[in-house]
């Protein structure tokens, strides 16, 4: 008579974040950013006019690698200079005349260099992009012919300080250059055409063209990304244990026989940022990883990790040994031989997952 008992011991897979948690992860943020540009601004009447300082910030994202919208809000003062067919006269002849005024645009964006040589990052270092859109300014109303002469024949020019608004359209070309997935710099050429804020006096008075040239720096939230993959879902591997026993006129004979088919898999728990404790979910992940362990008569190690960006190499070092210790501890508490375990830490790491440095606040326990 033989009688066989099968005993199971099921090994917790590595990186516990599978499916839509895993794939929402690894995306990190959405492609959004805030930008802060300077420099000048020109009317564009009978040629470039005096320039004068611009400044701008804008909030944008990239829906895809290629294309994306955003919204600018910037000004500061424009200048016209005396010029044939403009009517800016008091009497004594033509002047200049510097206005101040603010104006707004939203833009649709094509990055060329993602359209001819894509990057699977979601970025190129150098860029090319395009971009046109509406574009708003409010100023004074501005000049007016009050129908008086002077004796010279010219006309009589007033101001009007009531504020309006004016709408119309630009369009231009930026250069990027991305330090990395977060920080960029570039230089960046817009052209307007719209109403001009100098009133009926300027020549152009329907239809003034301004061209602005900057220099500016932008920050994208939790970095650019290309197309987000899910992570790989490892399958649990499984330690087979039979007895069996055998009975012979009346004498038991027992015969262990163990089957070892694979050591337990990898396993990570991660961690909040500056912080080395388990919660509820930890402590059960990391017994259940215990069982496999006890299971096998192979030696582990328990290693921790702290993200490079954030933190002093001197206290990630401390903040790494913290995690590991505390992981170490946990196991074992839930029965682990302190003979199978080895410990050690590898302070502040670059991204060790899907280049996000979050998932780099971890302890890893595998087979060593």
């Amino acid at each position: 008579m033989k009688i066989k008992t099968l005993v199971l011991a099921l090994a917790v897979v590595a990186g516990t974040f599978v499916a839509s948690a895993q794939e929402k992860e690894c995306c990190g943020g959405k492609n959004i950013y805030i930008g802060l540009n300077g420099g000048v601004i020109s009317v564009v009447n009978d040629g470039f006019n005096t320039p004068n300082f611009y400044g701008s910030i804008e909030l944008g994202r990239w829906i895809k690698p290629f294309i994306g919208v955003r919204g600018t809000v910037g000004g500061l003062q424009q200048t016209l200079d005396p010029h044939a067919g403009q009517s800016m006269y008091s009497g004594d002849g033509a002047y200049s005349v510097t206005k101040k005024f603010g104006e707004a645009n939203l833009d649709v964006m094509f990055n060329l260099s993602q359209v001819f040589a894509p990057n699977e990052k979601g970025y190129n270092v150098f860029e090319v992009v395009l971009f046109a859109g509406a574009q708003g300014n409010v100023a004074t109303r501005g000049s007016y012919f009050t129908g008086k002469t002077f004796d010279s024949g010219e006309y009589e020019v007033k101001e009007d300080d009531k504020v309006i608004a004016r709408a119309g359209a630009s369009a231009g070309a930026a250069i990027n250059f991305n330090l990395n997935k977060n920080w960029a710099i570039g230089f960046e050429g817009r052209m307007g055409v719209m109403p001009s804020i100098f009133g009926d006096a300027d020549a152009y008075r329907k239809a003034e063209a301004t061209g602005r040239l900057t220099f500016g720096v932008k920050y994208t939230f939790k970095g650019r990304h290309g197309k987000c993959k899910p992570a790989p879902v490892v399958v649990p591997q499984v330690v087979e244990k039979v007895v069996e026993k055998e009975v012979v006129k009346e004498v038991p004979v027992e015969v262990v026989k163990e089957v070892v088919k694979e050591i337990p898999a990898s396993s990570a728990v991660f961690f909040p940022i500056g912080k080395a404790t388990l919660t509820s979910a930890d402590k059960a992940r990391i017994q259940l990883y215990a069982e496999a362990i006890k299971a096998s008569n192979a030696k582990f190690v328990v290693t921790g990790y702290c993200d490079k960006a954030t933190g002093s190499a001197k206290y990630n070092q401390k903040l790494s040994e913290k995690r590991a210790d505390v992981v170490y501890d946990a196991l074992v508490k839930f029965g682990v031989n302190p003979d199978q375990l080895v410990k050690a830490a590898e302070g502040g790491v670059d991204p060790i997952f899907f280049n996000d440095n979050k998932l780099s606040r971890t302890v890893i326990m595998k087979v060593e």
